[in-house]
């Protein structure tokens, strides 16, 4: 049977994960061959990824026939996500699904190329963001403090929303300046059903 348990699934994720989450210099903020192709391959394990989530944005920046929009986060390959300039702070990033049970969501942060790994020290990176429960009685928001660097960073929901939350936004609330652009780069986020405990450091 060539199929991996639920376990070996997630301890395959898991062992791809720890792979990339390494301290990049400031400056330089490369990724060799190896590094990028372990990338690519993060999202293929749907048993703790929500595909059937959906996500939206207030905004996003377009460049002539380029655009950075929300549906770029959906994979990790690819260009990122960039809110509209003028609008990094006030742009809403929604997460929706009508499955029960999510745990919370992964992030990753940055521009992240193969062929321009200097594009990520370049552009800004998210430093904090607010996350937003709309559909609860009182809403309310927690501050998440991300790493500046290319891993896939976990960010739980509250323990007391596990059960009901089925929509959360994701302002920008502070970010690490780029060397040389003001763009905010997001390459991926997916909602996730299982807790992947081991990548819930930040």
């Amino acid at each position: 049977n060539d199929k991996l348990t639920q376990e070996e699934g997630v301890m395959k994720i898991i062992d791809l994960i720890l792979t990339i989450d390494f301290e990049l210099e400031m400056e330089a903020r490369t990724l060799n061959n190896n590094d990028y192709k372990n990338l690519l391959n993060i999202d293929k394990g749907g048993m703790i990824l929500n595909s059937d989530s959906e996500i939206t944005s207030t905004s996003f920046l377009t460049e002539g026939t380029t655009t950075y929009n929300i549906e770029n986060t959906k994979t990790i390959e690819g260009l990122p996500f960039v809110p509209a300039t003028g609008e990094t702070y006030s742009n809403v990033i929604t997460l929706k699904t009508d499955t029960p049970n999510n745990r919370g969501f992964v992030i990753q942060n940055g521009y992240i190329s193969k062929e321009r790994p200097d594009l990520y020290g370049k552009n800004c990176r998210v430093k904090t963001l607010k996350v937003i429960y709309p559909n609860i009685e009182s809403p309310f928001e927690q501050i998440v403090t991300l790493k500046d660097d290319t891993s896939l960073q976990f960010v739980p929901f509250m323990w007391n929303l596990l059960d009901d939350c089925k929509e959360v936004q994701i302002v920008i609330d502070s970010v690490y300046q780029g060397t040389k652009y003001d763009d905010v780069c997001i390459n991926y986020i997916s909602l996730v059903t299982q807790t992947p405990v081991e990548i819930s450091e930040r």
